[in-house]
């Protein structure tokens, strides 16, 4: 069988091109495309860059202008912020803002113990027009004075105190401390919610509970790390807690002003009554119990109102009283064992701070913790007047119901 010669391409075929060769003038195309779109690149680059620097420059520029603007500012008003006059130093902090900004005003202010600075630093906390001006005050201010999270549960009776213009939350502690949570869980006037109403057994088998569970208490050295675990803990009364807001009804044993003379680091170790807790011991059957079977109520000393003291609570201890508050894990203590305790008492969990105060005005102490009957506000009962500033009239020109000058 004859072989078959190959076959020989045709004209077309021969001016078919070959995909797998590129082209001299389609390889000179992508060049040119690639040329062009790196000079793009390159200026775009280039603008960016030089824009970068431009504006690091001008920023830099600008800080450093302001930099000699509040340097001249401060410079101008320093013969006011450092008179001896506390208004002119007031006003002339308040021009500090108004000229410049706010940071520069509470970060003046704060390195500045005076009255007259803590009273501007006040002034924009508490009334500036601005929210973030408010904040940045509020801030500043919260780092050198006691300034409640929210309206206080005793509002209408507080008293100012000195100790609430240099006693911060956190007390005389370093802020990462375990002291500085405790601290400032004593401090907590915020917690809400309607009070739940407890009896003595509540927190008795809450400190059963702390001490099965491995919470750590009984010094300044033993306070738990992690104080979430002292929340929401199941009692008889339901689900509560460090920060539940309670009620409790109690006689009480005694009541004095605590670490007086020393002082405690929540209240920035001052030594005077005024700047210190009141501890008050509580009965749960009579003003006499053993205090081993009591527990605790304790009165921080930051804006408390004049009607709560040691002597107005004895004096009249014959009376059931009824306090609120929210529940607290007092880790510096231990309870009573054997017969023994400082201070003594049945579980270191209490009611601190005291949030408000009850007295049974019935003479057989027919009141009852769920009930609102026969119970009075304390400062109500001894006649304490509201913190609100009054006005006073002239006698000639009004007379009180009984025919008495009013006032």
């Amino acid at each position: 069988m004859a072989e078959m010669e190959p076959a020989k391409p045709s004209d077309s075929d021969k001016q078919r091109p070959d995909p797998t060769t590129k082209s001299p003038q389609g390889a000179k195309d992508f060049w040119e495309k690639f040329s062009s779109l790196s000079t793009f690149l390159s200026t775009v680059l280039v603008a960016l860059v030089g824009g970068f620097f431009t504006y690091t420059f001008n920023h830099r520029e600008a800080e450093h202008q302001r930099s000699i603007q509040e340097t001249q500012t401060v410079a101008q008003l320093m013969p006011f912020l450092t008179s001896s006059d506390q208004n002119t130093r007031r006003t002339a902090f308040i021009a500090v803002k108004v000229l410049q900004d706010t940071k520069l005003m509470a970060d003046l202010a704060t390195s500045d113990p005076s009255q007259g600075a803590h009273e501007a630093l006040r002034d924009v906390a508490f009334h500036a027009d601005k929210v973030a001006d408010r904040n940045v005050a509020l801030k500043a201010l919260s780092e050198i004075e006691f300034v409640p999270a929210c309206t206080l549960p005793f509002d209408s009776i507080k008293q100012h105190h000195p100790i609430d213009n240099s006693c911060t939350a956190h007390g005389l502690v370093m802020a990462d401390a375990p002291q500085s949570a405790q601290n400032d869980a004593k401090n907590n006037f915020c917690s809400s919610g309607t009070p739940v109403n407890i009896d003595f057994d509540v927190l008795r088998q809450l400190q059963a509970d702390a001490a099965k569970s491995g919470i750590t208490f009984g010094s300044n050295d033993q306070l738990p790390r992690d104080r979430s675990v002292l929340r929401k803990l199941p009692t008889k009364a339901g689900s509560l807690g460090e920060g539940t807001v309670a009620r409790i009804a109690a006689f009480v044993i005694q009541a004095h002003y605590s670490n007086v003379g020393t002082g405690e680091s929540v209240n920035c170790k001052q030594p005077d009554k005024e700047s210190n807790d009141i501890h008050i011991v509580l009965g749960e059957n009579s003003n006499h119990d053993d205090e081993c079977s009591s527990v605790t109520a304790e009165m921080s000393p930051h804006f408390r109102p004049d009607s709560w003291n040691p002597s107005v609570l004895t004096d009249h201890n014959e009376h059931l009283y009824r306090f609120t508050g929210q529940i607290f894990f007092d880790a510096s203590h231990s309870p009573c064992q054997g017969g023994k305790g400082s201070p003594k008492r049945s579980a270191i969990w209490e009611i601190h701070p005291v949030y408000g105060v009850d007295i049974c005005v019935d003479t057989s102490n027919h009141c009852t913790l769920e009930s609102d009957q026969n119970w009075v506000a304390l400062s109500d009962f001894v006649g304490t007047p509201p913190s609100e500033t009054r006005l006073w009239f002239p006698e000639n020109l009004l007379k009180d119901t009984l025919g008495r000058p009013a006032r």
